[in-house]
């Protein structure tokens, strides 16, 4: 008789393999809101005029915020009951579990970024053809590694928004009274940044910190420490959640 060892490398491959079969409505559904939200992004281009011509801009940061949403409500379904019902088909414990959810928020980040930059492109081609325009090129100093870059960021504000959402779901799971405790919180804080006071101050650092830093890697460093405390914070709530 032999007994069978598995490791937990190969049971959270398993599980995050098992994820991404089982959740690519949740991808087609990804694409269809970021389709949605480029057709309606469309309509509200920035245009300068005069007697002679009349120039827009398009921006795709309608499709990035709708990305980060569907990220964030993807962090929260990954605790609810049927996806956790779904862990029983593997011999788990709750870090083989989280880690599997982290690697596939990382996973769905990805893709949300890649499918988000390329949406861009595609918005600007679709306004050329129906438009029935001229494209104006200028010179940029915008080279490969600074589009890498920009994807990387996008990644990363994908997997920190996901990891924000699963978080707050494991609260919920832990106790419902976060329900109402959260929506709250919520509501104080933007009370509060739109209220002269100290507080002011500690807000405009954070957006400071993680939307107008101009240094890539100080960006990259702050997120990845956030991310970093999410993934704590959520193994050790769970851990709690293991023990009910």
């Amino acid at each position: 008789m032999s007994l069978a060892t598995t490791s937990m490398k190969e049971v959270v491959l398993k599980q995050v393999l098992f994820r991404i079969k089982a959740n690519w409505g949740f991808f087609f559904s990804l694409m269809v809101t970021q389709c949605v939200m480029m057709l309606l992004s469309m309509g509200s281009t920035i245009s300068i005029s005069s007697r002679s011509y009349n120039v827009g801009s398009t921006t795709n940061d309608v499709i990035l915020v709708f990305t980060f949403i569907w990220l964030f409500v993807m962090g929260i379904l990954l605790l609810s009951k049927s996806y956790r019902y779904d862990d029983f088909c593997f011999v788990t414990s709750n870090v083989s579990q989280s880690l599997a959810n982290f690697i596939y928020l990382l996973f769905a980040s990805i893709i949300g970024a890649l499918t988000a930059f390329l949406a861009g492109y595609v918005q600007k081609v679709i306004m050329y053809f129906v438009t029935n325009s001229e494209l104006i090129f200028y010179p940029s100093q915008t080279g490969f590694w600074d589009y890498i870059a920009g994807i990387i960021g996008m990644a990363l504000y994908g997997l920190m928004f996901g990891l924000v959402g699963y978080l707050l779901g494991s609260l919920v799971q832990l106790n419902k009274s976060f329900l109402v405790i959260i929506p709250v919180t919520v509501v104080a804080i933007i009370t509060l940044t739109n209220t002269p006071g100290q507080l002011n101050g500690f807000f405009n650092f954070l957006a400071h910190a993680y939307f107008n830093q101009s240094s890539f890697w100080l960006f990259s460093f702050n997120v990845l420490l956030t991310v970093i405390l999410l993934m704590v914070g959520s193994v050790l709530v769970g851990k709690r959640l293991e023990v009910r």
